[in-house]
């Protein structure tokens, strides 16, 4: 039987098929895979030259920053500044004491309240000017000058047709001499007028006496008594009721807390513990001994009660005392006082004397003038009736005249100046009594609060920054209470960069603010460079000094710099990145295939050395000629692979 040959046209139809489709996926495989793969831009690594900004951020700080400290362990009863609050030299930033009491708020209150009242008359005390009324004077004298020259010229051509020339020389001698001795005595007069006090000043001081002496008497410091006794001088009043109160305190005798010298609770306890024993004992039936315990426990009590009105006694003489103490070291305060001021009243009417003396002098020596110089006159106006005579009395009228005009002016300035003066001495007598009267409320405050030193003020005049403690601390010797920045001493940053940076850098260099964008203009000035403690073998700390409006606390970003230098490996700026781990960039390594070339993004860590705005010069595993990413479609990770951008 013939067999039929079986169909295999099927089988090598499938296998060309088979065949050619594998053919086109390899051939294309290399175009598909890279439309799958990201898209990167990429630059070459190349050497040369790049104009460097070292570039970096830091904090701005103060430079004289201001410690308050401890000056011996005590208790903070008050604060009286917060952060930020802008303080002068003088004013009291804490109060120190063991709490708080409506005594000594009423006593810091007077203090604060005498102060402002003295910085208020110190600060109204005036500035006088006498530049237009001098400037007039000096008008007037020049006026003098000439009616004086031509009254002069006049007189020497009126002397010739005086017949009696020897009298005529006999007077002129006497007014030369009496002209001398006025000018003497004037010059005299004025010297002593600004040496010494005047009127008004001695009124003060002596309503300034008797202030004392009032306050006194109002407070009830003086006995009523006293005060009648008219006798007496204000001072001997006072340093009578001062000899009383002595007198009382010595009457009241050494006092001795019972206290010290008794326990009371003790007795308390034995007068208790005797009185149950009395009935412990009555109820046994030992009725003799329970009336000895019951003495012995009357005996206590009467113990007890003795101690009681002995306590009571010490206490109000000790509350005696104390108020007498208090009284006398007022009263011998203002005893002081009163003898300061007693003692300047002396010595003002001791100046004033010299000024009445020299006033009376300069006043006959006026006399003396006016008499020769009218003898004068006389003969020239009626010795001859020429022409010369005439006009020689009209000169002389001129000069009268301008000499009255020019005499009245300065009078009026020197007692304009002479009442300002008067009124200055006024104010300082006012400010030295506020003076006073401060420095007898902060002692008081002192006393209240147990000790000298019980306020702590600014020794420096800027901004609170920190405040390190509140009311009720304990704070030890040494311990900083707060922190005062001074703005007069400037302000700095700092930042840390290489030392290959740092060494194209120099001190002075000015530098440029990049993120400061309101306010006045800040300068940044390199002050110093100096290794960096955190990095001492790789690094140094650059210090700016700042100008301008700024704060502490601000971040500036600042760049200095401008010296060109050669690189051996310099990439664009934009292929630099950064992470957890530093800075770095993406190298493009190419690998062989039988498909073709495929290239991979490899991490290679950077340093950067210097920038412009456009390119980097840096430190890294590159050469020259490798590619590094840029740009990418798509995030790239180390050994992802890429496409390369066509261009």
């Amino acid at each position: 039987m013939n067999e039929q040959p079986k169909n295999r046209e099927w089988v090598k139809n499938a296998a060309i098929v088979f065949l050619s489709v594998i053919l086109v996926l390899t051939f294309f495989s290399n175009t598909i895979m890279n439309r799958s793969l990201p898209e990167a831009a990429t630059q070459e690594v190349v050497d040369g030259s790049i104009v460097s900004k070292v570039r970096g951020t830091g904090t701005v700080t103060a430079t004289g920053n201001h410690q308050v400290k401890m000056e011996k362990t005590r208790v903070i009863r008050s604060v009286l500044v917060k952060a930020g609050q802008e303080v002068a030299a003088g004013d009291v930033l804490f109060t120190l004491g063991e709490g708080s009491s409506d005594e000594i708020a009423e006593a810091e209150l007077k203090v604060h309240s005498l102060q402002s009242s003295y910085n208020r008359q110190a600060a109204t005390s005036g500035v006088y000017s006498y530049s237009a009324a001098e400037n007039n004077l000096s008008i007037l004298g020049d006026r003098l000058d000439e009616a004086t020259e031509a009254m002069l010229i006049a007189k020497e051509e009126a002397e010739k047709e005086v017949q009696d020339q020897e009298q005529l020389e006999v007077i002129k001698e006497k007014l030369e001499k009496a002209i001398k001795a006025r000018d003497e005595a004037k010059d005299h007069y004025d010297q002593v007028v600004i040496e010494q006090a005047g009127y008004e000043e001695l009124q003060s001081l002596k309503e300034a006496l008797a202030d004392i002496y009032t306050d006194l008497v109002t407070q009830g410091l003086i006995d009523g008594d006293l005060v009648e006794s008219t006798y007496l001088s204000e001072r001997e009043i006072i340093l009578e009721q001062i000899t009383r109160d002595e007198k009382e305190l010595m009457d009241l005798g050494s006092l001795e807390d019972p206290a010290s010298t008794t326990d009371i609770e003790e007795l308390r306890a034995q007068a208790a513990q005797a009185r149950l024993d009395a009935e412990a004992l009555r109820d046994e039936g030992r009725d003799e001994e329970a009336v000895l315990k019951e003495q012995e426990a009357e005996d206590l009590e009467a113990s007890i009660a003795e101690y009681e009105e002995k306590q009571i006694e010490y206490e109000e003489k000790t509350e005696i005392e104390e108020e007498l103490k208090g009284k006398i070291e007022i009263l011998k305060d203002a005893l002081a006082e009163h003898d300061r001021i007693q003692r300047e009243v002396y010595d003002t009417e001791q100046k004033n004397e010299k000024v009445n003396a020299a006033k009376n002098e300069y006043e006959s020596s006026l006399e003396d003038v006016d008499r020769w110089s009218e003898a004068l006159n006389s003969i020239l106006s009626y010795a001859t009736d020429g022409y010369y005579n005439e006009v020689y009395k009209n000169k002389l009228e001129a000069y009268r005249q301008a000499n009255i005009n020019y005499q009245d002016a300065r009078d009026a300035l020197d007692r304009r100046k002479a009442e300002d003066a008067q009124s200055q001495a006024a104010k300082g007598v006012d400010l030295n009594q506020i003076k006073y009267e401060i420095e007898a409320a902060k002692k008081k405050l002192d006393e209240l609060t147990g000790e000298d030193g019980a306020i702590i003020t600014a020794k420096v005049a800027g901004t609170v920054t920190s405040v390190e403690c509140t009311a009720g601390d304990k704070k030890m010797k040494d311990d900083v209470l707060c922190t005062i920045e001074v703005p007069d001493m400037g302000y700095t940053m700092s930042f840390s960069v290489t030392n290959e940076q740092a060494s194209r850098l120099r001190i002075g260099d000015q530098a440029t603010v990049s993120n400061f964008y309101w306010g006045n203009e800040v300068t940044a000035t390199l002050s110093s460079i100096k290794t960096d403690p955190k990095k001492a073998q790789s690094n140094k700390l650059l210090t700016f000094d700042l100008e301008g409006n700024v704060t502490t606390g601000s971040e500036l970003t600042i760049s200095v710099g401008q010296k060109s230098a050669n690189y051996d490996l310099i990439v664009p700026s934009s292929a630099i990145r950064s992470d957890a781990n530093g800075s770095f960039v993406l190298k493009v390594e190419a690998k062989n295939s039988p498909l073709g070339n495929r290239y991979i993004a490899k991490r290679v860590p950077v340093e950067v050395l210097a920038s412009d705005d456009n390119n980097s010069a840096v430190t890294a595993e590159l050469q020259y000629g490798d590619y590094v990413i840029t740009t990418s479609s798509a995030p790239i990770k180390s050994g992802s692979m890429v496409r390369l951008a066509s261009s």
